[in-house]
């Protein structure tokens, strides 16, 4: 108002005057007016707070070509003339985010803050920046800060449902994705994590629903095709999924996870070439893209001059990998280093992605001394409520495939599975899923809440069996829940599958799960401790229902497959088919570190494979 009222006095005003009306203004009193020639300018002569649009275009332009470098330099020359420029405040901070210099991200955006404390962009930039430390907590009080000031500011809603993702807290998500689309039903992003929050709860259809309702946002085509494939994969066949895949990098034919799912799609059904091809394809356009490294790993026999294993020994030096990227890494150099026969470079590399992997998942065996002692407690509870089922249901019965993993388990359920009255199930996580709270203590252990676990898991048992009588369930860790097991299926037939206890960890110890619950496998203290848990409890299980347990020998197995796949079949009550002596001919699908192993036909002498790194490990794994 006062900078039009200057701008219409006429140029014969006196000095005084136009000095006495900026005096008279308590917002303006900073500015100054220069005078030139002792006539009174047109306008006055002062640096606004932010840049022009053309200053900023060219950072965004910067930014999205990724001369983060540059753009920082120009941003901070920038921020010299403009020095209380939240705009330019915030592009650091977004800017040194992206580089992973989190102290000085934070810096300049509670700079900002001090400038413009309600303005919710900068507290949704700074939640970000927390996200990215791994600091949830943090970044889920910052978004919530942001919708305080803004309420319908979707940005924020939609980071804010990302963090409950990052913490498990689902149905947290799922409501705040749910508003989003409220508030805009056209992007396409909120559906795809939606439906990415619908998959970590086990809600694959919905998932899958979600997935779809993305593809009306054109420029989501590419994400939510790569995402209904993952689904396909899980609940219908690779060959659909790999479909998917197709058109996903179809929309967009730069999209590194779309070639990454079609590779591992191609390993499930075989075409292991076509599959390094890809995962080729993905390091191509991502070099820093260490997951694929870690799974082309897998895929490759090694030698010195082999042009990955030098271009993951070159990503070593990288300074800008995050723990995570390089613990993929670590992983395919170990890999790497055993394939050549440098056994110590290998342990060395195997101690350092292990180290990683337990810090990223904050692992404490704590928390397993913990649950094996509430088993323990709780086992006679179970034993006095088990379920009288007397009569002949129709439904299809479960085969419980139990042990450590890397044990066998993953064999015996491809010999069993190979017998045509039985339908492989994998590694199915309903008894976590349904018998949880009843496990934790959390539900109190009645034959009421045992009848209601046992029909939920057979509900879901009928979906999958495929019309057959029985089916597999080869979740290794359901070894701890036998007790609950026999009282809700006390008709159940359960395998236990053993193997060399130091052969057992050091596979463990060597492998990347990608699941969140096998903490213990990332430190050779803690495997060589839940080990020892695991012996102990079993010899509990032995005793108390020994009658009921199935137990294999993976090394005898291997060394007398015929005889021990005969005398697996007779306790199991089934006729003899000649077609479990070849389970590596069997077409299910195989999700586990096993997978490519599966394949193979059996041999003997696996369990001897952890010797060659004995010089390193010395006498860890005597006492077991």
């Amino acid at each position: 108002i006062l900078e039009i009222k200057l701008r219409q006095l006429d140029a014969t005003i006196k000095l005084k005057k136009a000095k006495q009306i900026i005096k008279e203004s308590v917002e303006l009193k900073k500015i100054e007016i220069k005078l030139r020639n002792t006539q009174i300018r047109s306008e006055l002569d002062f640096a606004p707070n932010e840049p022009n649009a053309i200053q900023l275009k060219k950072l965004e332009n910067l930014y999205n070509s990724r001369q983060l470098e540059k753009a920082l330099t120009e941003t901070k020359t920038l921020l010299e003339v403009y020095k209380n420029s939240v705009t330019l405040l915030k592009i650091c901070g977004t800017i040194f985010t992206k580089l992973r210099q989190f102290d000085s991200a934070i810096n300049y955006l509670k700079k900002a803050l001090e400038i413009q404390p309600e303005l919710a962009e900068i507290h949704n930039s700074l939640g970000i920046t927390f996200r990215e430390m791994r600091n949830i907590k943090e970044s889920i009080d910052c978004f919530e800060n942001a919708l305080k000031f803004e309420p319908h500011h979707t940005d924020a809603l939609n980071n804010l449902g990302l963090s409950f993702l990052e913490i498990d807290q689902l149905d947290q998500a799922i409501t705040i994705f749910t508003k989003a689309i409220e508030l805009n039903p056209k992007q396409g992003a909120f559906y795809i994590n939606l439906g990415n929050a619908f998959k970590q709860k086990g809600e694959n259809q919905k998932a899958l629903q979600y997935y779809k309702l993305a593809l009306q946002d054109k420029t989501r085509h590419a994400v939510a095709f790569n995402n209904i494939g993952n689904i396909q994969l899980e609940i219908s066949t690779a060959e659909m999924a790999i479909k998917s895949f197709k058109k996903a990098i179809s929309a967009q034919p730069n999209y590194a996870e779309a070639y990454n799912s079609m590779a591992v799609a191609l390993v499930e059904v075989g075409n292991i070439d076509k599959a390094i091809e890809n995962f080729e394809k993905v390091i191509e356009l991502k070099p820093d893209q260490t997951e694929a490294h870690r799974q082309l790993s897998y895929l490759i026999k090694y030698d010195n001059s082999n042009n990955h294993f030098k271009e993951m020994k070159s990503l070593e030096k990288n300074s800008n990998l995050d723990n995570g990227k390089k613990c993929n890494l670590f992983f395919g150099l170990a890999k790497a280093y055993e394939d050549v026969e440098d056994f110590k470079s290998s342990y060395k590399y195997y101690l350092l992605a292990n180290a990683l992997r337990k810090n990223l998942l904050n692992y404490n065996i704590a928390h397993d001394r913990a649950l094996f002692r509430k088993i323990e407690q709780t086992a006679f509870e179970f034993s006095a409520c088990t379920l009288d089922i007397s009569f002949k249901e129709n439904n299809p019965s479960p085969i419980f495939i139990v042990g450590l993993p890397r044990s066998g388990t993953t064999l015996i359920e491809q010999v069993i599975t190979c017998h045509p009255k039985v339908w492989a199930g994998g590694e199915l996580d309903f008894i976590t899923h349904y018998g949880k709270e009843l496990i934790l203590g959390l539900n109190k252990i009645t034959s009421k809440n045992i009848s209601i676990f046992r029909n939920n898991y057979q509900k879901k048992l009928n979906l999958i069996n495929n019309g057959h009588e029985y089916v597999t369930d080869k979740m290794p860790h359901n070894f701890r829940f036998i007790p609950l097991i026999l009282a809700a299926f006390p008709d159940a037939k359960i395998v236990h599958v053993k193997r060399d206890p130091a052969a057992t960890c050091w596979s463990n110890f060597k492998s990347y799960f990608p699941t969140v619950g096998l903490g213990y496998t990332y430190n050779l203290q803690d495997l060589k401790e839940y080990y020892s848990m695991y012996e102990s409890l079993m010899k509990i299980w032995e005793k108390t229902y020994n009658n009921k347990i199935i137990h294999c020998d993976y090394d005898t197995f291997t060394s007398d497959q015929e005889n021990q796949t005969k005398k697996l079949l007779e306790k199991l009550n089934f006729t003899w088919s000649k077609t479990c002596l070849f389970p590596h001919r069997n077409q299910r699908r195989i999700r586990t570190a096993s997978q490519i192993q599966a394949k193979e036909k059996v041999y003997r002498g696996s369990s001897e494979a952890w010797k060659k790194f004995k010089p390193y490990l010395g006498n860890f794994f005597d006492h077991l």
